[in-house]
C-alpha cells in the first residue's frame, strides 16, 4: 500500500466516523461510471493545456483568507472534509487514456500544510511560492490548502485550485459551505455532506454527447461560423507562462456614476466596460477589428450550488474602422454582447475545433485579451469568532493561459478595481500602465458623453 493509498484509507475511515461516507447508489449515480468518466469541456481544455505544459500553473488560482481571532483548527479540518464529501469534483483526478477521462474516488482527502511564520513580512511570497505548485491530477485532488500563523490570533488561509474546478460562482458556494460545514463543526452538530445538486460527471457526459443536438445548435454554430469567419488577425506568437498583474483602482468614474450612466443609455456596465477596452486594446495593437474574449458562466438552478468550472469562453468582435463616437461604439458593444452571450450554449472547444483546427493547445484562435466583469463585493466565508478578509494571489504566471492579456474588473462599493495579468514577453510593465490610464481615461469619456446625451 503506498502513502496515497494510506491517507485515502483513513480519510474514508474519518468520513464513515461523521457520516459523510457514500453509499454505493451514490457513488455510481445513474448511468454514469465514476470510475471512468468523461470531463466537460471545460475541464478539457484546461487538462490539455496541463498536457502540453506539464509544469504550468496559468490555471492556478490562489485566494489568501486572513483569519483573525479564535480558529479552531479540528473544526477547520473537519469542514474541510465536509466539502470533500459534499462537492465530487474536489475528489476527481484526471487521466490520459485514447480519450481523456477522469475519476470520481470515494476519498480523496485534501492536502493541507500547516505552516508558522517568525516574521510576517514573508507571508506574501511564501504563499506566492505555494500557489506556483503545479498540480498532480492524476494522483491528487485539484485543490490544497496551506494554512500559515502569522501572528497571535492571525492566520493566513491558502486556498489553491487548479481552473479545472473552478469558475467564478464557484467561490461564493465555497465561501458558503465552508462557513456553514465550520459553524456545524463548531457546534457537533451533523454536517451536511448531501450532494447539493446534479452530478457533475452527469452534466459533463450530457454535455458531451448531446451538445450537437441542442434545440439552437445549428442557430448557434451559424452564429459563430458567420461572426469568426474569417477569423479576426492576431499576433500569431505563442504565448509564454511568465506573467506579471498590476493592480489597480480606477479613479476616473465611481462605481455610482458608472451604473447610473450605463442605466440611463439602456446598457449595463459589462457594456460600457468591454466597449472601452476595446477602444484601449484596438489602440494597442494597432487594430480596428477588435476581438475580445469574456466568460459566459453556464450554470441553472440544478447546478447553482456546485463547486465546478461551467464557464465558456465566447468572443466578442468589434468594428472600430469608421471612427464612431462612444455612445455609438457602447450601443454597438451592448449589441455584440447581448448577440454573444444569447448563443453561448455551444462549447468553445468543439467550435474552435471546427473552424480553427484548434484543439486546447497553442494560442487561442479568436481573441488576444480577455475580460472578466464581477460587480458587487464578494463576502468571504462566514466563520464564528474569526473576522476574514481575502485576497487573490499573484504567483507570477498569466492568468489565462494562451491569452496575452487578462483584465478582470471589480465594480465594489469602494471603488473600480482592475487587475490586468499580462504574458511578461508580449506586454512589458510600462505598457500595463499605460493601458490601465488609457482604461480609465475612456471609462471617463464614455460616461461623460453617456450623461450629456441622456442629460
Amino acid at each position: 500500500m503506498t502513502v496515497a493509498d494510506a491517507r485515502r484509507r483513513l480519510f474514508a475511515d474519518r468520513l464513515r466516523r461523521v457520516g459523510l461516507a457514500r453509499s454505493e447508489e451514490e457513488r455510481t449515480g445513474p448511468g454514469v461510471d465514476r470510475d471512468h468518466a468523461l470531463p466537460s469541456f471545460a475541464q478539457l481544455h484546461a487538462w490539455r493545456h496541463q498536457q502540453q505544459v506539464p509544469g504550468s500553473v496559468a490555471n492556478n488560482l490562489g485566494v489568501r483568507f486572513t483569519l483573525r481571532g479564535d480558529l479552531d483548527e479540528r473544526a477547520l479540518a473537519t469542514a474541510l472534509d465536509t466539502l470533500s464529501a459534499r462537492h465530487e469534483v474536489l475528489r476527481t483526478t484526471f487521466h490520459s487514456g485514447t480519450e481523456p477521462w477522469v475519476r470520481v474516488h470515494d476519498a480523496l482527502p485534501v492536502p493541507v500544510e500547516r505552516l508558522a511564520v517568525s516574521d510576517p513580512d514573508e507571508v506574501p511570497g511564501l504563499l506566492a511560492r505555494r500557489t506556483a505548485v503545479p498540480f498532480d491530477l492524476a494522483v491528487g485532488p485539484p485543490w490544497r490548502i496551506v494554512l500559515v500563523r502569522s501572528r497571535p490570533y492571525e492566520w493566513e488561509l491558502l486556498l489553491v485550485v487548479q481552473h479545472l474546478l473552478w469558475d467564478g460562482p464557484t467561490f461564493a458556494v465555497f465561501c458558503s459551505d465552508l462557513g456553514t460545514a465550520y459553524r456545524a463543526a463548531l457546534t457537533g452538530a451533523e454536517p451536511d455532506g448531501e450532494p447539493p445538486g446534479r452530478s457533475l460527471v452527469e452534466i459533463a457526459a450530457e454535455e458531451r454527447a448531446g451538445w450537437r443536438g441542442r434545440p439552437t445548435a445549428d442557430e448557434d454554430r451559424r452564429y459563430w461560423t458567420d461572426r469568426l469567419t474569417p477569423a479576426p488577425a492576431l499576433g500569431g506568437e505563442p504565448v509564454g507562462e511568465r506573467g506579471a498583474r498590476t493592480d489597480r483602482r480606477l479613479g476616473a468614474v465611481t462605481p455610482e456614476r458608472l451604473r447610473a450612466a450605463a442605466r440611463a443609455a439602456g446598457v449595463t456596465p459589462f457594456a460600457v466596460a468591454i466597449s472601452c477596452w476595446a477602444q484601449v486594446w484596438g489602440a494597442h495593437t494597432g487594430t480596428d477589428d477588435v476581438a475580445v474574449g469574456t466568460l459566459a458562466v453556464r450554470r441553472g438552478p440544478e447546478e447553482a450550488a456546485l463547486m465546478g468550472n461551467f464557464a465558456n469562453p465566447v468572443t466578442l468582435r468589434l468594428d472600430l474602422s469608421d471612427g464612431a463616437d462612444a455612445a455609438t461604439r457602447l450601443r454597438r458593444a451592448a449589441d455584440e454582447c447581448a448577440a454573444a452571450l444569447a448563443h453561448a450554449d455551444l462549447p468553445f472547444l468543439p467550435l474552435a475545433e471546427e473552424l480553427a483546427g484548434h484543439d486546447g493547445t497553442g494560442s487561442v484562435p479568436f481573441f488576444d485579451s480577455i475580460v472578466v466583469f464581477l460587480a458587487g463585493d464578494l463576502e468571504g466565508p462566514r466563520l464564528p469568532g474569526l473576522a476574514v478578509d481575502w485576497a487573490r494571489v499573484d504567483h507570477g504566471g498569466v492568468q489565462f493561459p494562451l491569452v496575452p492579456v487578462g483584465v478582470e474588473i471589480f465594480v465594489r462599493a469602494a471603488g473600480i478595481d482592475v487587475q490586468l495579468t499580462r504574458d511578461r514577453d508580449r506586454v512589458t510593465g510600462e505598457q500595463a500602465g499605460r493601458l490601465l490610464d488609457r482604461l480609465d481615461d475612456a471609462l471617463r469619456d464614455t460616461v461623460e458623453a453617456l450623461v450629456e446625451q441622456t442629460s
